[in-house]
């Protein structure tokens, strides 16, 4: 192996000495391998050698031996253009950087700010429709359990996604990666201060550059010291031990004068480096200081704002995917088939899905992440708010109907229709509770609407039929309701109703 070095320390006395490389390895050395009669080892020569099994057995001088071992000790520590910058002149950069007392903005608090928030911007900009949605369901608190439900359905009947389910599921993963992207942003408002703001200042970032490279130059010139402060000691004895009339006094004692100097320059040039050192730093704290609270201010506002956004159209995202799930399992043969198996009363939803899963635990052997499912089941059932549809064939009872949704107190979602069609598509596209028809509706019968209801959408309501109090039930319907039935008696009819289908 050959490689080039440094003599570090040579002891003429007894010929061993110390190598030095850039990479800051040394290496013991003996004159017996040195390979030049011309020029003689010295402290601060440059050096070919050559090593074999670990040891050096061929060391030859490379150039005269004119360099200082300031010099090299700067060489071992910088690398070697910052040198040459420094023994000529210094680049327009270190100039420019001189001159600055103090660090001017480069790209204002706001823009940054902006700029940080553009692409989630971008995001919410595309999904401005969910923001007038009618309802949601809670993002964070149903996130695993709806692709758990989504996962679960898919294995009982692959049929069942359809394209729409799909496209609803990868967006809805896309917004919730916007969400995470999101958190990662604004929890840390510390680290976006300097990801933000402070990477943006060209001045800033220049001044860092610069502390950073003369910290640096400061460690090496401290190791170069405690070395250079050895070898005086070294060459000190040496010197204390030969006879001043000699004539390797004389030469020993103008290297322990150059050896001196380079000190007495390395301790000098440490001074000054930890000087614009700190003034940097000083230049830095201030300037950070300066824009600290207003960006602090500005980006905790973004935040709130965006997440506040971000978690509406997450909602609205995931209620619609929820819903869509379930008008899509209840018309699914396998999945009805497994309901009935199962022995699972309800309705096609999350929250009978959660509950038939919740009674096959045991209670007092569930784990934490079991527990926060039945918390999540307290969630759905706060929210239960039931759909009831009523079919009439007059505008009178419509406007009757509406009325008497209009006085009763219990939370409902409901819907009055005169027209049978325009009822079937409605209920096509969403779950209904309790559905309510009269006797003989627009061109179809009662018994016809609701066979066609139970066989084309498979839903498990609450079937209701308006007629008089004496007349006999088909099949098909649960129960028969006064045509002419006031709001206390319906609210508290369709309560109890309502109450028996949650089991």
């Amino acid at each position: 192996m050959q490689f080039e070095a440094k003599i570090l320390f040579y002891n003429e006395n007894d010929g061993k000495g110390i190598l030095i490389t850039k990479e800051r390895e040394k290496y013991p050395f003996h004159v017996e391998d040195w390979n030049d009669f011309d020029i003689f080892p010295k402290v601060g020569l440059s050096v070919t050698c050559k090593m074999q099994n670990g040891h050096i057995n061929y060391i030859a001088p490379i150039k005269t031996p004119v360099e200082t071992l300031s010099t090299s000790i700067q060489e071992l520590t910088v690398d070697e253009k910052e040198d040459k910058q420094e023994e000529n002149s210094l680049s327009l950069w270190e100039k420019d950087r001189k001159k600055i007392d103090k660090i001017r903005l480069s790209v204002s608090v706001k823009i940054c700010v902006q700029e940080y928030f553009r692409q989630i911007e971008d995001d919410i900009d595309k999904r401005t429709g969910y923001k007038s949605a009618k309802y949601r369901l809670d993002f964070l608190k149903m996130r695993r359990f709806l692709y758990t439900m989504y996962n679960n359905l898919t294995e009982l009947d692959i049929h069942f996604i359809t394209p729409q389910i799909k496209m609803m599921r990868d967006d809805l993963l896309k917004m919730s990666q916007v969400y995470d992207d999101y958190k990662s942003k604004a929890t840390y408002p510390d680290i976006a201060y300097e990801k933000v703001f402070l990477s943006r200042q060209d001045e800033y970032m220049m001044i860092r550059d610069a502390s950073e490279v003369t910290f640096a130059k400061l460690g090496g010139l401290r190791e170069a010291e405690g070395q250079l402060s050895e070898i005086l000691k070294e060459k000190e004895e040496i010197l204390d031990r030969t006879l001043r009339a000699s004539l390797q006094f004389e030469r020993l004692d103008e290297e322990h004068k150059e050896l001196k100097g380079n000190y007495v320059d390395t301790v000098h040039m440490m001074a000054t480096l930890d000087e614009e050192y700190h003034k940097d730093l000083e230049l830095m704290m201030v300037f950070e200081q300066t824009y600290k609270d207003e960006f602090f201010e500005l980006f905790k506002k973004a935040s709130k704002k965006y997440r506040g956004q971000i978690l509406s159209i997450l909602d609205a995202q995931a209620f619609l995917f929820d819903e869509q799930l379930w008008m899509q399992a209840q018309r699914s043969k396998i999945i009805q088939s497994f309901f009935e198996e199962s022995h699972i009363q309800g309705e096609y939803c999350s929250k009978t899905f959660l509950k038939y899963y919740l009674n096959t635990l045991d209670q007092d052997m569930v784990s934490q992440e079991q527990r926060e499912l039945f918390k999540l089941y307290d969630y759905l059932n706060s929210l239960k708010r039931d759909c009831v549809v009523v079919v009439v064939n007059e505008i009178d009872k419509v406007f009757n109907f509406k009325a008497i949704f209009s006085k009763i107190s219990i939370p409902l979602d409901s819907q009055v229709f005169m027209d049978s069609k325009k009822a079937f598509i409605w209920m096509q596209k969403h779950p209904v509770n309790l559905l309510i028809v009269d006797k003989i509706l627009d061109k179809i019968s009662a018994k016809n609407f609701v066979h066609q209801f139970k066989e084309k959408i498979g839903s498990r309501a609450k079937i209701a039929l308006l007629g008089g109090k004496n007349e006999k039930l088909p099949d098909d319907f649960d129960i028969l309701m006064d045509k002419n039935i006031r709001a206390e008696a319906f609210e508290a009819e369709i309560s109890q109703l309502l109450k028996d289908d949650d089991g």
